[in-house]
Formats: C-alpha cells, structure tokens, sequence
C-alpha cells in the first residue's frame, strides 16, 4: 500500500471514531517522523527488521525513552488498523515489544511549599490575587490537571452543594468536593 494512501486512510479512520485531535496530531507527528528517518514509499514493505533498526536508531540519536515509547503506540495503531482492513500483508509490529520507561515518581509538595506557594499570592483583595489564588487552592485541593482547569466553566462548579464537575481525558466527567478554602473564595 503506498505510503501516502495508508497514512490517510489511518488517520480518516482516526477522524471518524472519534479520536481526539490532540492523539491525532501527535499520530501525525510521529508517523511524520518514522516515515522521514525510513524512507520508504510503500507499507507493505515495512518489515519487524526494519522497524527495530529505527527504534534502536532512535536509541541511538539519543531520543528519550518517552518519545520512542509514542513513537511506537503511533505505529502499533497504524500498523494493526492497516493489517486488519487488509492493506498490508502483515502487521510488521506483531512480534515488538512496548519500550519499557524507567519508573518515575511524581514528587509530591510539602505543606510548607504549598503554604509558601499561596503565600504568594496573600495580597487577595484585587481581583487577580483572588483569581490567582482560587487557582492555586483548587490545584492542590482536587490535585486536578493543568487543561481540566483550563476548561472549567462557571456552570461546572456549584458552590452551595460543595462539588465541582471536572470534564477530563477522553471527555469522562469526575465529580470533586471542593473543600472550604476553596469555597471561601
């Protein structure tokens, strides 16, 4: 199957079930990636072989573990959706294991960071002190992410019963008490 008209067959496939656009660009980045390390013009040509070279390629150029790890989920997808439809003989990813990433841990903030954090922000009698410091409060106090903050609207939060609706990953909704200094605000 030519390159050009497997890659958009994916990512239309992609489009159509719904895939955020957020996973789509960055199928599109990765596959970009691979496609231009490769050089190749046709996927059925892609062999387990050569796509090992360009992991350990990869390696070698010094990417980070998390990258090659994306850049293996874009190619796993495309590769198996692609074999299943019957467009390339084989799915040369079968047989490849994930990359393995070293473990990490989130570090956590002491009470004295935290305090030291909204100290900050103390000045709270004009409007952006009390926004900034509304902000900070609801991050540490629900520990919700960066982007369900972003689109967190006025309707989302109700004061009088103490929750907040938090629309996250994958448009699932969670529900978080809000504790009283973030009431207070």
């Amino acid at each position: 199957m030519h390159v050009a008209s497997g890659v958009q067959k994916f990512y239309t496939r992609c489009i159509a079930i719904n895939v955020s656009t957020k996973t789509i660009d960055t199928y599109r980045f990765h596959i970009e990636r691979f496609l231009k390390m490769a050089n190749i013009s046709d996927l059925s040509n892609v062999t387990r072989e050569s796509l090992l070279a360009f992991f350990a390629r990869m390696r070698e150029k010094g990417y980070a573990p998390w990258t090659i790890r994306g850049q293996y989920v874009a190619l796993h997808t495309m590769f198996k959706y692609l074999y299943e439809e019957g467009d390339i003989p084989e799915n040369p990813m079968d047989r490849i294991p994930k990359p393995k990433l070293p473990k990490e841990y989130a570090r956590t903030f002491t009470v004295t960071e935290v305090s030291k954090i909204l100290g900050v922000f103390s000045s709270r009698t004009d409007k952006l002190g009390i926004r900034n410091h509304a902000i900070i409060s609801l991050l540490f106090g629900t520990g919700i992410r960066k982007g369900e903050l972003l689109r967190l609207t006025v309707l989302d939060v109700n004061l009088k019963e103490r929750i907040m609706t938090v629309n996250g990953k994958g448009n699932k909704q969670r529900m978080f008490p809000l504790r009283s200094p973030c009431v207070a605000l």
